[in-house]
């Protein structure tokens, strides 16, 4: 795996390992709850406005790897 600016190896790996786990996880506890707000709440944007919503959760996967993987 290789990611700019980020050096993968065994001493940081399964501490990354586990952040994406939670990650993924955390994903999909939040999403179907934001999804469903978001339709009841602004249903006039409903198909083209969950476009930010989805690069938001696509998005935050990489300040998580980021920062697990510096500190470890």
């Amino acid at each position: 795996m290789n990611i700019p600016g980020l050096a993968l190896n065994n001493s940081n790996w399964p501490y990354v390992l586990w952040a994406l786990r939670l990650w993924c996880i955390a994903l999909l506890l939040l999403y179907p709850p934001l999804y469903f707000a978001f339709c009841r709440l602004l249903p006039q944007l409903y198909p083209a406005g969950l476009l930010p919503l989805q690069l938001i959760c696509v998005f935050s996967l990489f300040p998580t790897l980021y920062i697990v993987g510096n500190r470890h």
